[in-house]
């Protein structure tokens, strides 16, 4: 009996530390690591862990945390802490699953525990811190020296004054975020402060774009912007246009919708400006127009003016010297250096001058004057040669048919009728 009271007592000592430290907020939220960290100024968690954001990445089949560069603008001035949850395998340091960085550093990459199985598992989500240095003050003490006049003794009397000060507070700037005291989120430091505005932002649309900006900003930060998509908005950065955001001629049938959405580096402050926002999921929406070319007049459309449509251009006058081919042939010494001259031949067939024109195959072969035509009429015909010429040498040679030949068909012939004769006349006597 005493052995079970021991253990008993024993297995509560044992877990009164962890009664106590989870009595003080759930270690998968921002705001108990803000509060275990007095150094932090603003902290940040990522579930589901590869959303889109400023502060890092993951690595290693999303099994590992990189940071990002800590910027000049951001609150504080170092990475305070990491935590990074994946697995919750006994005995491997991390709480609940979850392994904590102090001053981690960025590029470096951070895993959470193993799991159940001994393995690296997934990273489920991780929170960062950022922190602030604090100042150290130094103290200086002078020494004081005492010297006593032995020789002379006075005594003054003294008279005490008190005067009242006034103590006066200077009133507390919330859109700064370094004014935070540690020890409390800067969530809640912000509802105690009545959750001040301090960003607006402008938009304006023209024909075929968009563009936004930040018009006021109170914060500490500079890397606010307005984020474009076009309706309805999907919140996914790596598919947003930031700044402005233009389209085509006659986009999406000549209009569209935009959805925008202020984006920036601090969640808190984004929550409460009063903006349309990536946190909260309440973009806006514009409609730009896409239709900007000014409908433009053909000259097709205007018969009275074109060229095209008048009927007395020079392009339709049929008294054109081109149109006109008799006037060329009358009247040969006004025919333009672009006419070609009528030419002449003599016709084989007919033995007769006939006119040739530039369209004619003989063309180039033809004659320039009629006379030069008649010449070769004159030499073709068979009528021309009329004497014998006196040389027997320069006797034309005989194209007719041999007189021999004729003379002896005739005598064939003749012997033939001889035969017939004497026939018929034998016939007669016999009869």
């Amino acid at each position: 009996m005493l052995g079970s009271v021991l253990i008993l007592s024993a297995l509560l000592i044992g877990l009164l530390p962890v009664m106590a430290f989870a009595a003080q907020g759930d270690p998968n939220e921002t705001d108990y690591w803000k509060a275990l960290y007095p150094h932090a100024i603003a902290c940040y968690k990522y579930d589901p862990p590869d959303q889109q954001n400023f502060h890092g990445y993951l690595v290693d089949d999303q099994k590992a945390v990189v940071l990002n560069e800590f910027q000049d603008g951001w609150p504080g001035d170092h990475w305070e802490v990491l935590i990074v949850k994946s697995g919750n395998e006994p005995g491997n340091t991390g709480l609940n699953g979850q392994n904590v960085y102090e001053h981690p550093q960025a590029g470096v990459k951070y895993y959470g525990p193993l799991n159940g199985g001994g393995k690296q598992g997934a990273v489920s989500h991780w929170i960062v811190c950022k922190g602030k240095t604090p100042e150290t003050t130094t103290t200086s003490t002078m020494p004081t020296t005492t010297s006593t006049m032995p020789t002379t003794t006075s005594t003054e009397a003294s008279t005490t004054s008190t005067q009242a000060t006034t103590t006066s507070t200077a009133p507390v700037d919330y859109c700064n975020a370094q004014n935070k005291p540690g020890g409390i989120s800067l969530a809640a430091w912000l509802e105690l402060g009545g959750n001040p505005d301090c960003l607006d932002i402008a938009i304006e649309a023209a024909c075929g774009m968009v563009t936004g900006g930040i018009s006021r900003n109170e914060t500490i930060w500079d890397t606010w912007a307005v984020a474009f998509e076009e309706a309805p908005a999907t919140y996914d950065l790596g598919n947003a246009q930031f700044g402005s955001m233009s389209f085509p001629e006659d986009h999406n049938g000549g209009s569209v919708v935009v959805a925008y959405y202020l984006v920036g580096p601090e969640a808190d402050y984004g929550k409460i400006s009063g903006e349309p926002n990536f946190w909260l999921q309440n973009a806006a929406t514009i409609v730009v127009d896409t239709d900007c070319q000014e409908p433009s007049t053909t000259t097709t459309s205007m018969p009275s003016t074109t060229t095209t449509s008048e009927p007395t251009t020079t392009t339709s006058q049929p008294t054109t010297t081109t149109s006109q081919p008799t006037t060329t042939t009358s009247e040969p010494t006004t025919t333009s250096s672009s006419v070609q001259p009528t030419r002449y031949a003599c016709d084989e067939e007919t033995n007769d001058v006939v006119e040739v024109g530039p369209d004619d195959p003989g063309y180039e072969s033809a004659k320039a004057t009629r006379e030069e035509a008649e010449d070769d009429c004159t030499e073709v015909l068979p009528t021309v040669v009329t004497t014998t010429p006196e040389d027997p040498e320069d006797e034309l040679p005989f194209t007719g048919f041999d007189s021999d030949i004729l003379f002896g068909i005739a005598l064939v012939l003749s012997a033939i009728g001889a035969t017939l004769l004497v026939m018929t006349r034998r016939l007669g006597d016999e009869v």
